[in-house]
């Protein structure tokens, strides 16, 4: 949690066109924050979290959930649903407009 940085615009940019490939139906997504950027432990990635309520592939909302993004660089390398360190009460999020371009493709 020390490590904490606040997302920058190409982070942010990474994280929507991920989304596109990552979710099941990326239009539907909503109430949507990001978190701070963390380094992940002495493995030259960093982590961000993604709160988020998107529908599955049977078309009805999952409710809002947290997926911890993994990067290398500005490349996403890996999700994890449901991450525990998602919900640590540290960790700072903050509005996410940019994901708004999903609803508008």
């Amino acid at each position: 949690m020390a490590s904490q940085e606040p997302p920058s615009p190409a982070i942010r940019k990474a994280i929507v066109n991920a989304a596109r490939d990552y979710l099941a139906d990326p239009y539907s997504i909503r109430d949507v924050e990001i978190s701070s950027v963390m380094v992940a432990g002495n493995t030259g990635l960093h982590v961000v979290c993604v709160k988020f309520n998107a529908k599955n592939r049977v078309g009805g909302y999952t409710g809002r959930t947290a997926t911890a993004v993994r990067l290398q660089g500005l490349q996403p390398v890996g999700a994890t649903e449901n991450a525990p360190g998602c919900v640590e009460p540290r960790l700072k999020y903050y509005p996410f407009p940019e994901s708004d371009v999903l609803r508008k493709l």
